[in-house]
């Protein structure tokens, strides 16, 4: 019992963290660019978390050569291309139809998973999955004013791009504790992100 009440209070916690990203990251990219914001955000979370992570586990935090490219494909895929389209699609967009289209991830998650995994699923689950993808539909319904269509194709692409990440993450978490497999994937994401930022401001 006490450990159901636990395991919903963390979820429950997770939700509101993670739905106030989109309002911080509005308010946010008005002063600062997109990929400016990413580079920040992994370089600081990628240094607690190992940090935490070498404390846990008594210093061994290493990773194996050979998983290494799987790690590189996370944190490309995972946290930096399909992060830096959330952040670029909240830009283009708005934080409300963003956080919309990202409440479809654990659909497009179930489906990789049956397709890449060979997970089953039940009828009443796949009927769930239905009703998730009708109600996202009638919620959306037609974009309002200062949703770009470059911001809902950006937003959608970060919603396949994370789905599709998680599945190899599902591989990675089950060889490594899961604060070193995500401080190393943002780690990698922080050092992609710092040149394509640079970059971006200069272009625009």
């Amino acid at each position: 019992m006490q450990k159901n009440w636990q395991s919903t209070l963390l979820c429950t916690l997770v939700i509101v963290i993670w739905g106030s990203l989109y309002i911080s990251g509005r308010l946010v990219l008005q002063q600062i660019p997109a990929l400016l914001v990413l580079f920040i955000r992994y370089a600081l979370s990628s240094a607690i978390l190992l940090a935490i992570g070498y404390h846990k586990l008594h210093g061994r935090i290493a990773i194996a050569r050979k998983d290494w490219g799987e790690l590189f494909f996370v944190g490309l895929v995972g946290y930096y291309l399909s992060n830096a389209a959330l952040f670029l699609g909240i830009q283009y967009s708005s934080a409300s139809f963003a956080s919309l289209i990202n409440s479809l991830t654990p659909v497009v998650i179930s489906g990789m998973a049956i397709a890449f995994l060979g997970e089953k699923v039940t009828k009443l689950q796949a009927l769930s999955l239905g009703v998730a993808v009708l109600g996202a539909g009638i919620i959306i319904g037609k974009p309002t004013a200062g949703v770009t269509t470059a911001g809902m194709l950006i937003s959608v692409f970060a919603l396949f791009s994370w789905a599709y990440a998680t599945i190899h993450l599902k591989k990675l978490t089950a060889l490594y504790d899961p604060l070193l497999v995500t401080g190393y994937g943002m780690a990698i994401a922080a050092v992609l992100s710092l040149p394509t930022a640079w970059l971006y401001i200069r272009v625009t």
